[in-house]
């Protein structure tokens, strides 16, 4: 299910589709992605308004998607509400200047639910890092040079390191399971490898 900023000649359609899908999930757990980096004058809110009838509580994923460009800080507010009793995975796509997910933010740093997948591009904002949602955390997808600002708030069995600016960032102790991406910027050399027991390089 996915909800995005549309153009009011294209919405009637997009609804449609969206009203429908949400029907047929009705008891079931669902995978949302939100988009507001489509947010124009002549946008339509609609899609929003349409998953914001179904409470958080059923989402099981969530893919906040990347946005280019600075947007209002309320873009997405009050459109949802309940709390995330059943997600367990999270995406988190950059943003520039304000993040207009915080609302989204706001709900699980006052649930909180039980994450155990990340994947992020971005820091992770301070309201999820000062809560108990990445306490469960168990798959990390992340940026290398922020894998330590997060790593001892979870109980992280499996590390992807992914792109850095940084080269060899300052890494803690590496997880069992570790991939990662030749564009990282890690040295291995320099790596703590000592508990690791899967390396995989790409």
């Amino acid at each position: 299910m996915s909800a995005s900023f549309v153009p009011e000649e294209k919405i009637k359609f997009h609804a449609s589709r969206l009203r429908r899908r949400l029907e047929l999930s009705q008891g079931a757990l669902i995978d949302v992605t939100l988009d507001a980096s489509g947010l124009r004058i002549n946008s339509s809110k609609m899609l929003f308004e349409i998953l914001g009838s179904v409470d958080v509580f059923c989402w099981r994923s969530l893919r906040l998607e990347g946005i280019g460009r600075p947007l209002p800080s309320d873009a997405v507010s009050g459109y949802f509400t309940s709390t995330f009793t059943s997600l367990r995975s999270l995406y988190l796509g950059t943003t520039v200047g304000d993040d207009p997910y915080w609302p989204i933010y706001d709900i699980m740093a006052r649930s909180p639910p039980t994450i155990t997948m990340l994947n992020t591009n971005k820091p992770v904002p301070m309201m999820l890092r000062t809560s108990t949602i990445l306490s469960k955390v168990v798959d990390i997808v992340i940026p290398a040079q922020l894998c330590g600002e997060i790593h001892e708030k979870t109980a992280v069995e499996r590390v992807h390191l992914t792109h850095s600016y940084n080269v060899n960032p300052k890494l803690p102790r590496l997880p069992k399971s570790v991939t990662i991406d030749s564009t990282s910027g890690v040295v291995l050399s320099a790596l703590d490898l000592s508990t690791v027991q899967t390396l995989d390089i790409r």
